[in-house]
């Protein structure tokens, strides 16, 4: 089962459904039947929208894959299922603040979607690395931590 608590709630269950649904096509595990998550949005300001969604699922994929996560890269991309295989993430509002945010916070890289890469972006404009993505794949690739330091991943088969 998965669950979430947010400040202004309406974001939190369209954001985990997705989230499941991508779990499920990439693993071929069904979260919301074989494992308890609970995730926490704890935050003081009223924000609404699916920008933690590719947040959500980096953090189940390294939980299922035993890989850690960098700590010093920020990430914001709502997740959707895609063609084929390709989990895509697509554009959000607000990226020039959120860039702003993780450079306050001392993070080095930002993950963006490329879209909002592509049309509203100006990396002079920022201290921190800006590094856009369009899929899943290239957000793991930026994220992950080399080499993986977790002894024991999350065991997994996929279903018929």
């Amino acid at each position: 089962k998965v669950t979430g608590v947010a400040k202004g709630q309406s974001f939190i269950a369209d954001s985990i459904a997705k989230v499941r649904s991508v779990i499920l096509q990439k693993y071929g595990i069904d979260i919301s039947q074989d494992y308890l998550t609970h995730i926490d949005f704890a935050q003081s300001y009223g924000i609404d929208g699916p920008s933690a969604g590719v947040t959500m699922t980096v953090l189940l994929c390294s939980l299922i894959e035993g890989k850690p996560i960098r700590q010093d890269v920020a990430v914001t991309g709502e997740i959707n299922l895609g063609v084929g295989n390709a989990i895509q993430v697509t554009a959000v509002g607000g990226v020039h603040e959120k860039i702003k945010a993780a450079e306050a916070w001392g993070f080095r890289k930002v993950i963006i979607p490329k879209k909002n890469f592509e049309h509203s972006i100006d990396v002079k404009d920022y201290r921190i690395e800006v590094v856009p993505a369009e899929t899943l794949d290239d957000y793991l690739k930026e994220c992950f931590a080399e080499p993986p330091t977790l002894s024991v991943p999350i065991k997994h088969s996929r279903k018929p």
